[in-house]
C-alpha cells in the first residue's frame, strides 16, 4: 500500500513538472508582442474562473480544491498546500498591481482555503497534537510545502492558527532532520 502510495505521488509530480515545462516553452516561444497582455479585470476573471471550476466545499468545512474541474475529490496534502500558496500569490499580485482594490476577497478565499486543508485532512496525516500537527505525513517535503503556505497565509490573513499551524510543522521537520544522539549529521 505504501508503494502504491509513493508511486502516485512520484507520477502527480512528474505530471506536474511536466507541466511546468510545458507551461514554460509555450509562454517563451512566442515573441512578446504575440503575448496577450494581462489586466486587472483579465487576471481577475482567470482567478473567478479557476475557483469556480476547481474549488469546492470541504465535507467538514472551508474550500478544497478538486483533482477534476467540477469534483469533489480533493487533490493530495502537497497539491492542497501549493493551491493555498495560489490564492497567496493572486492577493500579492492583487496589491501589487491593483492597491486601490478591495482585497477581502483575496484573504476570504486563503482563509477557506487553510479551514478545508485543516479540516478535511485525512486522518492518517493527523499527528498526536490534533488537527494542527500533520505530522502523519512522512514526507518532509509535504510538510514544507504546508509551511509555507500558512506562514503566507498568517502574514496576509493575521489569523495565528496559521502560524502555530506552521510552526508546529516546521518543528517537525527540523526534529525528523536531527542526527540521533548529537553525531552532527543532521540540520543543526
Amino acid at each position: 500500500m505504501e508503494r502504491r502510495v509513493i508511486d502516485m505521488l512520484s507520477h502527480a509530480r512528474a505530471v506536474w513538472f511536466l507541466f511546468i515545462v510545458l507551461l514554460f516553452v509555450l509562454t517563451t516561444s512566442h515573441p512578446a508582442s504575440a503575448q496577450t497582455q494581462w489586466t486587472k479585470p483579465s487576471v481577475y476573471q482567470a482567478w473567478i474562473g479557476y475557483n469556480n471550476m476547481f474549488y469546492a466545499k470541504g465535507a467538514n468545512g472551508g474550500h478544497i480544491v478538486t483533482a477534476k474541474q467540477s469534483g469533489s475529490t480533493s487533490t493530495s496534502f502537497w497539491e492542497e498546500a501549493e493551491e493555498i500558496e495560489i490564492a497567496d500569490d493572486a492577493y500579492d499580485w492583487s496589491i501589487a498591481n491593483d492597491p486601490t482594490n478591495d482585497h477581502s476577497k483575496y484573504v476570504d478565499e486563503i482563509n477557506n482555503l487553510c479551514t478545508g486543508f485543516v479540516d478535511n485532512m485525512p486522518s492518517r496525516f493527523v499527528g498526536p497534537g490534533g488537527k494542527y500537527d500533520w505530522s502523519g505525513d512522512l514526507f518532509n517535503d509535504d510538510l514544507d510545502w504546508a509551511v509555507i503556505a500558512f506562514i503566507r497565509a498568517y502574514q496576509i490573513t493575521g489569523n495565528s492558527s496559521w502560524l502555530a499551524a506552521a510552526e508546529t510543522n516546521f518543528n517537525t521537520v527540523w526534529t525528523r532532520g536531527q542526527a540521533p544522539g548529537g553525531q552532527g549529521n543532521g540540520l543543526s
